[in-house]
């Protein structure tokens, strides 16, 4: 993963974001509960804090206000 970017499309209220890597079993956070202001983005993870996902892992986000934040990753899939 070389980049996490969360934007606050919501144009009056700050939302909350958290991220973690879930294993199938345990949520492993990289950012709880993290406060994106209205209009505004948030950096999650850039290229200089890349990390790998091992098969079976996923990305997993929630927000605390429903439609108010939108989520891109940047990845590069090793074969």
């Amino acid at each position: 993963i070389n980049s996490i970017f969360c934007a606050n499309v919501d144009g009056t209220n700050t939302a909350d974001i958290t991220v973690s890597i879930y294993n199938g079993t345990t949520d492993h956070y990289i950012a709880f509960t993290i406060a994106v202001p209205a209009d505004a983005t948030q950096i999650i993870s850039t290229k200089d804090t890349y990390f790998y996902l091992e098969e079976g892992d996923s990305i997993r986000a929630a927000a605390n206000a429903a439609s108010d934040l939108v989520l891109v990753i940047g990845y590069e899939e090793i074969s």
